[in-house]
């Protein structure tokens, strides 16, 4: 038997004897009755300093054992470490019990009157089920107990002449046989039970100890992710800011092509920081969708158009099956869901067919992704939508992306409560399906009229404050401001702006600051501080790289407009001339 086996045997046997000792308590004032019983019955047909002795002396053992019952039940950590010696002592008494009861037959048993034989039996037998029903589980102690006045009352009874005394012996033969087989069958179930239990008890260790560790591993894989991003995110915001300027200064033939390439790489960069930061957000629980009725026919007539000339560059062909449907979903993540399956499978399929279409069916619209590519494996088809987890490279080529698009359609789709499907045959392609409500409108809707579109707006004179503690950024940041016209005020930490703020009478328009600072400093902290300063209703733009879950539910529960590194240029500018627009009528207005 290995330790693990042993180790197990161990534990029942420990249990077993607790569970015993449970029980014990209540069979020792039983035990108590029917010796009183025996004793009144015997009172007046045997010596009254027998009955005494043998009262005292058996209630002496049944008293030792129960004070031996009742430490170990309220000490078990104890029992564990004195089995074997506690399992010996009650041996060693339910022997002398046995002896008790050898006594009590030799000193009071008187064969010819049959009510003596009934009561002394009846007592016996008693005490035979009460010691069978607690020490089932260890033979022995059942065996010492039972055996030595069994024998002694049946050999008695055998030596007198009658049917009635033969059949008397053979029916307490039988009783002894049936309490040892019944010991043995109950003992057998009590251990399955306990190694069941032991092993579920096992198991469920096991199992929270792996569920632990793979939480672990998903926090150190967040925390390692929002690290390196936040790290990566920087030198590339600032790449971003010298680069939106240099393609504006630069536009000779002969660098164009150049800039082109390089703006390709940049892009690329920000797809896959994107789609980090993505993650992240639905990690941290900071995207609520506003579910509103969407019209299919603008959005595929959108992704039509982008798409299509994707499709051209890698000789596929994107067909998208126009609908008159509206349904109701959120239309930002409904799309970003609807880009990231059609992207997927312009990816995997080279020389095909790509169809995305819509069909209505009881309330509901199922939106699929069909392609004629590679196709993905049916022992992989669970796999596909774990963050990372690429079919069919293994090389980790760039160009295939990071593999957190489908985990993204995933999350997005759990977050809306539409259900998605996927099948997949190797060599045909895959279908990927979106299932949505049909939207409850009471006018057409595709008639409505949409926002207009935020007229351009001069930043030209206006006075931008940045503060950041990466000076490369800094100086990216003024360099593309003022190219814009804007006045610009940088400084590293909040003690510099706001002695800067202090020897410039001109009042700031704008505020763009670094969420995390040096020196520990928060940016939300610091533009607060910086209001107050001011005294005026001074926008802030939150610029940030950090992608930990954490932080992204404080920034975003900031109030302040936020950004993500590496920031879009044309969103920066938007956004910019929006909050500038905005203080600007305030001030016309007051």
């Amino acid at each position: 038997m290995n330790n693990t086996a042993q180790a197990l045997q161990t534990q029942i046997a420990v249990e077993s004897m607790w569970i015993a000792m449970e029980q014990g308590r209540y069979v020792f004032f039983a035990m108590l009755f029917v010796s009183l019983f025996l004793i009144y019955g015997l009172w007046d047909h045997a010596p009254h300093d027998l009955l005494i002795e043998w009262f005292l002396l058996s209630q002496s053992l049944h008293f030792i054992e129960w004070r031996i019952f009742h430490f170990y039940r309220l000490h078990k950590a104890r029992l564990v470490v004195n089995f074997r010696w506690v399992r010996m002592i009650v041996l060693f008494l339910n022997l002398g019990l046995g002896v008790c009861w050898v006594l009590c037959i030799v000193w009071f048993l008187e064969p010819t009157q049959p009510t003596n034989v009934m009561l002394i039996t009846m007592a016996l037998t008693i005490t035979v089920t009460g010691t069978m029903l607690v020490w089932f589980f260890y033979l022995p102690i059942v065996l010492v107990t039972m055996l030595p006045p069994a024998l002694t009352l049946i050999g008695s009874l055998l030596l007198q002449d009658g049917r009635a005394y033969l059949a008397t012996s053979i029916l307490l033969s039988l009783l002894s046989l049936f309490a040892i087989i019944s010991s043995l069958k109950l003992a057998q179930m009590l251990n399955y039970a306990l190694q069941l239990n032991f092993e579920n008890a096992t198991l469920r260790e096991q199992s929270d100890q792996a569920r632990q560790e793979a939480e672990q591993a998903n926090t150190a894989k967040t925390r390692f992710l929002a690290t390196a991003s936040h790290d990566l995110r920087q030198p590339i915001h600032a790449l971003n800011l010298f680069f939106a300027e240099l393609s504006d200064r630069v536009q000779d033939a002969n660098t164009s092509a150049l800039i082109t390439q390089i703006n390709s790489a940049i892009r690329t960069m920000n797809t896959m920081l994107s789609a980090l930061l993505d993650v992240s957000k639905l990690d941290a629980g900071v995207i609520k969708p506003a579910t509103e009725p969407v019209d299919l026919a603008t959005l595929f007539t959108r992704l039509a158009s982008e798409f299509v000339p994707i499709a051209q560059e890698n000789h596929n062909r994107l067909r998208v099956q126009m609908t008159a449907a509206v349904v109701q979903s959120d239309p930002l993540m409904l799309e970003r869901m609807l880009r990231n399956l059609i992207s997927n499978a312009l990816r995997y399929t080279m020389q095909g067919r790509v169809l995305v279409v819509a069909r209505v069916y009881d309330q509901l619209v199922r939106i699929s992704v069909m392609d004629t590519g590679m196709g993905i494996p049916a022992d992989q088809l669970d796999k596909i939508f774990i963050e990372f987890y690429q079919v069919g490279n293994p090389a980790r080529n760039r160009q295939q992306g990071l593999g957190l698009g489908l985990s993204i359609v995933k999350k997005l789709a759990d977050l809306l409560k539409h259900p998605i499907t996927v099948s997949s045959t190797i060599g045909v392609g895959s279908c990927f399906s979106i299932t949505l409500p049909l939207a409850q409108i009471s006018q057409d809707f595709s008639s409505a009229k949409l926002p207009d579109d935020f007229i351009d707006f001069s930043l030209a004179g206006y006075l931008v404050l940045v503060i950041d503690d990466d000076v490369t950024i800094l100086d990216a940041m003024r360099s593309l401001l003022t190219y814009w016209g804007c006045r610009v005020m940088v400084a590293t930490h909040s003690s510099d702006a706001l002695q800067q703020i202090a020897s410039d009478d001109s009042e700031i328009d704008l505020l763009i600051i670094d969420y995390r600072l040096s020196e520990n400093q928060s940016g939300i902290v610091t533009a607060r501080k910086i209001q107050n300063h001011v005294r005026l209703s001074l926008p802030v733009i939150l610029l940030t790289g950090d992608t930990a879950p954490e932080r992204l539910r404080e920034a975003t529960a900031s109030g302040f407009a936020l950004l993500h590194k590496p920031v879009e240029i044309p969103m920066l500018r938007s956004m910019m001339e929006k909050l500038v627009s905005l203080k600007t009528t305030e001030n016309q207005k007051s």
